[in-house]
């Protein structure tokens, strides 16, 4: 998503200069995690498994984005692992969701608890370009203000232009 050069050249430190490679490649991965806790998406690209009690009418899946739906399986009433290969599935807007083909109804399960799982490919395939700049922004500021106190100077906090970036892009949950 974004590379050691790409942050190197925000940061303005030399493409040569090695010293700094550690904690440049730990701040991509703070900058990205952070834009992930903060907008509740899938930034990098994964697998993930959501467990069910029993199929729900229509299953919301957890993360966004969901590219695709890589297995969906359920315990049968006799106990057996099943994979159920007709279902539907919608990722046009936030939740995505599986829900059976039409006219048809989901299969019965055992009665213990946790017995569907979805499996699905998350998270961008491209990172897009507002939350790219919004990580770098964020790289550069901890990369210039690694103490969590400064003495001296006026306080810093994150870049304006982080919050702006990442708004359009953040999911809320009504529960």
């Amino acid at each position: 998503m974004i590379t050691l050069l790409e942050a190197k050249a925000q940061l303005r430190v030399d493409a040569d200069e090695h010293e700094s490679d550690p904690i440049i490649e730990a701040l991509i991965e703070t900058a990205i995690l952070t834009i992930e806790n903060r907008t509740r998406r899938c930034i990098l690209s994964a697998q993930k498994t959501a467990v069910f009690d029993g199929f729900p009418v229509t299953a919301r899946l957890p993360w966004w984005p969901v590219q695709s739906v890589l297995a969906v399986s359920y315990t049968s009433p006799a106990g057996d692992e099943m994979a159920l290969i007709n279902y539907d599935f919608d990722n046009r807007a936030a939740p995505a969701k599986i829900f059976p083909v039409f006219g048809e109804s989901w299969p019965e399960t055992n009665e213990s608890r946790m017995n569907v799982s979805v499996t699905a490919q998350v998270g961008y395939e491209v990172m897009p370009s507002p939350l790219k700049s919004a990580a770098l922004l964020l790289i550069g500021h901890l990369f210039e203000n690694r103490e969590s106190v400064v003495v001296g100077v006026p306080a810093a906090s994150l870049p304006l232009g982080f919050e702006m970036l990442i708004a359009p892009y953040v999911l809320y949950r009504v529960a």
